[in-house]
């Protein structure tokens, strides 16, 4: 059997990876630093490349860094940043740092000399339900704090993007915020009626300067106050899991997904370069996850086809499998099954003209319209959840 001592050492917490000390470190060309500014990397990535790279200029003084560079930075990410216990993105973003820097101080591709990189397993998105969310919410009472969790939980802000959130990026008027997201990319953001009115107050409240949200003594608010808001809110929720500010946007972006609302705006709220990044809501969306016994399958809906109008198409969609149906302004009428169509071609709500409609009809047809009308139907069969 297995010895007590080695099932201690199996559940045991890694110990956090103390970063090294350096002697008398080689810094960095300032080349290399302006260039990614000019770049608009981001300040924080800025700080993570030139530490890796200085490590490595130090440890490599004496050595000619031209000549074989691919093995030199092969031997560095083993035995240093791999050999000293950092985690796989530590090991990647070594990986990105010295490639940069060989790319723009020596003009060397180091794409060519092979080096592997460590795959990352992506876990899944941590999520909380509607309930958890508002026992958090009414831990909170400083109005300032109410704000931030709902700029994070309504509009699936991250917390450096609430952070960097200014004063003037918040148009009233029209009820948008502009984000300014990762490579400094904005992004406008409809923020809701309730929210809006709640901004409203807390600026006539607060009157904050350059940032919406400001700290104590004036400036931009920091990250980590954020963190200790969530820490502290949950906690007195009495919630057992480890929440954190990331956990809304996640939460922020299931919550739609089990609503039906689009693929693609979701995308576009959050800042996802690609659709693909927020497929992976999708494998944590509840309307995605059946039980076994049922053996649902999703691809088993149908749409009929009931009536048409120049701005709707009503319909009445069902599941064969659980012999379930919902019936849309049609007098209870069942439709003929003559009129029975495919899922993925039938969808028009709110189309005004045939141009629209086959646009419409271009988009459902591929992967991301498929998933928008599954999440769709499976939210109206079970619009409670």
């Amino acid at each position: 059997g297995l010895s007590p001592d080695f099932i201690i050492a199996c559940v045991k917490k890694k110990p956090k990876v103390k970063t090294p000390l350096l002697e008398n470190p080689v810094m960095p060309d300032e080349k290399f630093i302006r260039h990614m500014q000019l770049e608009n990397k981001a300040a924080s990535t800025i700080k993570q490349y030139s530490w890796y790279v200085k490590w490595f200029l130090t440890h490599y003084r004496d050595k000619e860094l031209t000549q074989d560079p691919g093995e030199l930075v092969k031997e560095f990410l083993y035995k240093k940043v791999l050999g000293q216990g950092y985690s796989k993105t530590a090991q990647n973003a070594a990986h990105s740092a010295l490639q940069n820097y060989y790319r723009i101080v020596f003009n060397i591709d180091l794409h060519t000399e092979n080096i592997p990189r460590p795959k990352q397993k992506r876990p899944l998105p941590k999520v909380l339900s509607v309930n958890e969310f508002a026992q958090i919410y009414r831990q909170c009472h400083n109005p300032k704090h109410r704000i931030i969790l709902k700029l994070m939980y309504g509009c699936g802000l991250r917390r450096e993007e609430v952070c960097e959130l200014k004063t003037a990026d918040v148009d009233f008027e029209r009820g948008i915020i502009f984000v300014k997201g990762k490579g400094g990319k904005y992004r406008p953001l409809n923020t809701g009626k309730r929210l809006q009115e709640d901004m409203k107050k807390y600026v006539e409240d607060y009157n904050p300067g350059e940032f919406f949200i400001e700290g104590q003594k004036g400036g931009k608010y920091s990250g980590t106050s954020i963190e200790k808001i969530v820490k502290r809110a949950s906690k007195k929720a009495g919630l057992k899991r480890n929440v954190t500010p990331h956990m809304f946007r996640h939460t922020f972006a299931t919550h739609h997904m089990e609503r039906g609302t689009e693929l693609r705006l979701i995308q576009e709220a959050l800042g996802h370069a690609s659709s693909k990044t927020t497929e992976i809501y999708t494998r944590v969306s509840r309307t995605n996850i059946h039980p076994v016994g049922l053996k649902i399958i999703v691809m088993y809906y149908y749409v009929y086809v009931l009536r048409s109008t120049i701005d709707k198409l009503f319909y009445t969609g069902y599941t064969s499998n659980l012999k379930q149906r919902i019936e849309f302004h049609n007098d209870g009428k069942v439709p003929s099954t003559k009129n029975r169509k495919p899922l993925e071609l039938i969808y028009f709500e709110g189309c005004l003209n045939q141009q629209d409609a086959t646009r419409r009809e271009k988009y459902l047809k591929s992967g991301n319209g498929k998933i928008y009308l599954k999440n769709r139907l499976n939210y109206f069969l079970n619009p409670t959840g």
